[in-house]
Parts: C-alpha cells; sequence; structure tokens
C-alpha cells in the first residue's frame, strides 16, 4: 500500500497562493490516510515561521490550498490574533462559482452571482441578492500549533476525483484557476521531447507553451498568465513518442 500512498500524495500535492496576488508561495505534500469507505483524509501542514505565510499571521488575510487533486480550493485565513482560523472550500453552494480574494465586510461573496458568506461558511445573501438560504460552504478541521507555529489542514477528499486522470499519466497545472502564474506539472517515463499548446474554447491555437527536451520523471515550469483574457482554455500535451492527453486552464482576474 506504500506505493498507491504515495501515488495520492503526489495527485493530491497542492500549492498555498497568495489570495490578493495570485502568486504562489510554496507548495505543500499531504500524508495520506486510506479511509474504509472509499475517501481518502488529506492532511497538510502549513509551517507557520516561514516568511512566505507571513498572511497567515494577520487576521482577515487569505491564502488558497489548490492543486489538480483538489477539486476546489481551500480558503484560509485566521480570525484573531489568538489563532482561531477558518478552512472553508471557495466553490458556491449556488452553481460552483469562487469565492472573491478578499474578506470584505465580513463576508465572502462569490464570483459569479454575488452570494455572501461569512467566516464559518453561512450563507448571508443568495445569488444575485436573493435571500440567504443557500446551504452553507463546506467547512473543514484543523489544528494549530501554537507551540511549534505550525497549522495542520485536514480535507476528505472521495477516491472519484481521480477519475478524471485515468489516461494514467500525471499531467496537471495550478494553480488552477489561476491570476499570474500557474505551474505545470508531468511525469515521463523517459528523457523525450515534450510540446504543450493552449486552445481557446473555440479550439483555436492561442501559444505554444513549449516544445522543448524533458528528463524522465516529474518536471515542473511555470507560465505567466497575465496576458490571457479571463476564461477557459484547453492545453494538450503531445510527447515524441506519440502519447497526446489534454487538460483545462481556468484564468480569472
Amino acid at each position: 500500500m506504500a506505493s498507491r500512498r504515495d501515488f495520492l500524495a503526489q495527485f493530491f500535492t497542492g500549492v498555498v497562493v497568495s489570495a490578493a496576488s495570485g502568486k504562489v508561495l510554496g507548495q505543500v505534500v499531504p500524508k495520506i490516510t486510506e479511509n474504509p469507505d472509499n475517501t481518502i483524509l488529506a492532511e497538510y501542514v502549513l509551517d507557520l515561521s516561514l516568511a512566505k505565510y507571513a498572511n497567515l499571521a494577520t487576521v482577515n488575510k487569505l491564502v488558497k490550498v489548490t492543486g489538480s487533486g483538489i477539486s476546489s480550493s481551500l480558503l484560509v485565513m485566521r480570525l484573531d490574533a489568538a489563532g482561531t482560523f477558518t478552512v472553508l472550500n471557495d466553490s458556491c453552494t449556488h452553481e460552483g462559482g469562487r469565492m472573491s480574494t478578499t474578506f470584505s465586510n465580513g463576508v465572502f461573496t462569490c464570483t459569479l452571482h454575488s452570494a455572501q458568506f461569512d467566516a464559518n461558511g453561512t450563507c448571508k445573501r443568495g445569488a444575485s441578492g436573493a435571500g440567504a438560504n443557500l446551504p452553507a460552504l463546506t467547512k473543514y478541521p484543523y489544528i494549530f500549533d501554537s507551540a511549534n507555529n505550525k497549522l495542520y489542514l485536514n480535507r476528505t477528499t472521495p477516491l472519484s476525483v481521480i477519475d478524471g486522470d485515468n489516461d494514467g499519466f500525471l499531467v496537471r497545472n495550478y494553480p488552477n484557476p489561476a491570476v499570474t502564474e500557474t505551474v505545470f506539472e508531468f511525469t515521463l517515463d523517459k528523457d523525450q521531447q515534450v510540446r504543450i499548446d493552449l486552445y481557446d474554447i473555440q479550439g483555436k491555437l492561442i501559444q505554444n507553451i513549449a516544445n522543448t527536451q524533458f528528463t524522465q520523471g516529474t518536471n515542473f515550469f511555470s507560465f505567466n498568465v497575465e496576458k490571457l483574457p479571463a476564461g477557459t482554455y484547453t492545453y494538450s500535451l503531445r510527447t515524441s513518442d506519440g502519447f497526446t492527453t489534454s487538460r483545462t486552464l481556468t484564468v480569472i482576474k
């Protein structure tokens, strides 16, 4: 089972992103526990003594934890100086829109239809200003180890989320949605040429992202999306030995 856990840990590895700037702050590899009910528990540990996580030392400043195995980002925010936090799913319970990257006037606001939720995930205003009748945002448990200044985030996720990668080839980008930059990650079983092309929703080629030799194992490279209009894109990855796969990239402003 160790090799299976290693795969799941790799798949559910996330990145911590500054909600304000969209910049990638760091990578977090979860500890994986497989449950009898066909779910996994992914535990992420953020060392708040590191300067890159300074946002979490400030009340009401946000970071997001996101990645290909994380079907929607985790919103993480300190609520008070004593070490009370909130960890919420950023997917609106109306139609799945994403929460705003600020906590303003005591609420998160959905970027799709303007529903509002408080720091506990409770709906305060429905979509397009309707009554507060939406289910709450999913709230995840955490442990704050004040002695060591570490924040432990726990998330239970259905194993079915990996079905979208049923070609058996790890290809992903994160954060996704992206604001300023995204990191492409893929694995190769040998050194070979890799080409990645970006297409718009109509299938028109927008840009060649990569066309170079990569090495066996896991490869990473960053791509700046600031000049791309907001929207959903498709990117294809082709290897010189004939493998082809496609994934989606969403850009938000």
